[in-house]
């Protein structure tokens, strides 16, 4: 078990826009959990946090201009979990974010909204290791899940983002069951968002940016 206190400080600045902004500060209150059965391949997490931030940056929507919030409340909690079992590794996590708009600011920004995050955010991964008995012994294949649900894309609540679920692809190999000349060497293929599906957020009605389209990465490393 632990807990923490943090306060943060960062400057801000609007390049391109005239405007002189103040410094954005935080400050976060967070506990939590990790635990580790004896002689179980799992590890399990859990926290809960509370953080109050100022002098937010945002932009309104339809108007090239920068604002800051005066101040916003975002509290939630995250679940992770991390499993081996025989030649499967699992990772699972899930967060919950509660967001509100406590001081408007600069603008009349309302009071009591929520901010442009989601509320729920989840992943879930899956890889298998081929054993040395197979032919496929050396590659693995894994392949997982991401979800985002739908959330608000500016601080006036009138453009609702949709709800996203990507999937991912990975496989890898070991180079070193060739020989052990390639021991530490392997060779990596990954895909993100495997159906290329179309994930746009608007943060205003002419202001809205697509996520990755489908992305294939070929990676080829070395250790020693």
């Amino acid at each position: 078990p632990y807990v923490s206190y943090a306060e943060s400080f960062e400057p801000a600045t609007a390049p391109g826009y005239g405007v002189i902004l103040q410094p954005t500060t935080g400050q976060q209150y967070e506990a939590g959990v990790k635990f580790q059965p004896a002689n179980v391949p799992l590890l399990l997490a859990a926290a809960v946090f509370d953080l109050t931030e100022q002098n937010r940056i945002i932009g309104i929507p339809d108007f090239p201009y920068i604002a800051q919030l005066g101040e916003v409340n975002i509290r939630g909690f995250e679940l992770e979990g991390k499993s081996n079992i025989g030649q499967w590794d699992f990772a699972a996590a899930y967060t919950y974010l509660s967001s509100e708009i406590t001081k408007s600011g600069e603008f009349d920004a309302p009071v009591g909204n929520e901010i442009d995050i989601p509320r729920h955010s989840a992943s879930l991964w899956a890889n298998y290791r081929f054993p040395a008995w197979t032919i496929a012994h050396g590659f693995n294949l894994g392949g997982g899940v991401r979800y985002t649900s739908s959330f608000w894309g500016e601080t006036f609540n009138y453009i609702r983002n949709p709800s996203a679920t990507l999937f991912d692809l990975a496989v890898g190999y070991d180079l070193g069951v060739v020989g052990a000349a390639l021991k530490g060497a392997r060779l990596d293929l990954n895909v993100t968002n495997l159906t290329d599906e179309e994930d746009l957020a608007c943060y205003g009605e002419n202001n809205c940016v697509y996520g990755k389209a489908r992305t294939v990465l070929g990676t080829l490393r070395y250790q020693w």
